[in-house]
């Protein structure tokens, strides 16, 4: 089976739709590969007599000489008859049916098409044993064949990854807006350098933030100091900040132990810093409400 289909690999690169030098090296090819099977052996070792070739390309083989008219393949058409004598002389060629009525066993042999960077694959040629079998009126007897199953290949993830890396930048160029300043309206970021950001970020969220304000002022004012003490509510809210800034200490950790980095990108103004800066403010009683406070400018004062 591996001398046969070996053979018909090289027999289909004799198709019309291959250049004319791969059909000068499969045909050479060919001629080697079955000239060098061993004749003797101990044990014997299973040899292939004969080469099976359907009629259409063994037509397309005998007339290559015929087509070496190009200045630079006319000098291999001696060679070419010369082989191609000797193969028919011995009679070795074992005549098959038209490619198309797939008379091979197996039909059609998988194998993975070379595909070269930036070409379509839809526009590479198959080989021909991949033509579909028509009857008398045009009508298609056989389907294409299905895409091959398991694990993709290496050309195959490149390839995936390509288009998703060029996806997703067409995206990103489609719904950037740039940040404007509300009361200057001019843009911000350093000299001409205007920031940038996704459409969704650059709107603010007026909606919710309108019930994150309402919801909030409510809750202030639940556990508002009643002038006499300080309230169990707002030792409540103390300690809140306490965890929610113990966690977040936690989650640090964690990630510093892993080589990571939690909301550091903006410096001073984000991340854990501001959110210890906004409980010490609590604590301290300068009018803060701690982490609830972050949106109107809390933790961005210097510790004391």
């Amino acid at each position: 089976m591996f001398l046969r289909v070996t053979e018909r690999v090289f027999i289909e690169c004799f198709s019309s739709t291959q250049p004319l030098i791969d059909r000068v090296v499969a045909l050479f090819a060919l001629y080697t590969f079955h000239n060098t099977q061993p004749s003797s052996s101990a044990p014997p070792i299973l040899v292939s007599p004969n080469i099976a070739i359907p009629i259409d390309i063994y037509e397309e083989m005998v007339s290559l000489p015929l087509n070496l008219t190009a200045p630079h393949l006319l000098r291999l058409r001696p060679y070419v008859v010369h082989i191609l004598t000797s193969l028919l002389d011995a009679r070795l060629f074992e005549i098959l049916p038209h490619s198309s009525l797939r008379a091979q066993n197996p039909s059609v042999l998988p194998r993975e098409v070379f595909v070269i960077e930036g070409q379509d694959a839809s526009t590479v040629p198959q080989p021909a044993a991949h033509e579909d079998v028509v009857d008398e009126d045009g009508a298609s007897l056989s389907k294409k064949p299905k895409k091959k199953k398991g694990r993709p290949s290496k050309r195959d993830k490149a390839r995936k990854a390509k288009d998703a890396l060029a996806s997703l930048e067409k995206y990103v160029d489609k719904n950037t807006v740039y940040l404007i300043d509300e009361a200057s309206q001019q843009p911000l970021g350093p000299g001409s350098e205007p920031e940038s950001t996704h459409v969704v970020l650059g709107q603010a969220p007026h909606t919710s933030l309108g019930n994150y304000l309402a919801r909030k002022n409510d809750l202030l004012a639940t556990v508002s100091d009643d002038g006499v003490g300080m309230s169990d509510r707002q030792v409540a809210l103390r300690r809140a900040n306490e965890a929610v800034l113990e966690r977040l200490r936690q989650i640090d950790a964690m990630a510093a132990e892993k080589g990571l980095e939690v909301g550091g990108e903006g410096g001073e103004k984000t991340g854990l810093k501001r959110v210890e800066r906004a409980v010490e403010e609590l604590r301290q009683g300068s009018g803060s409400c701690g982490i609830l406070g972050l949106l109107e400018g809390a933790g961005l004062g210097t510790l004391r």
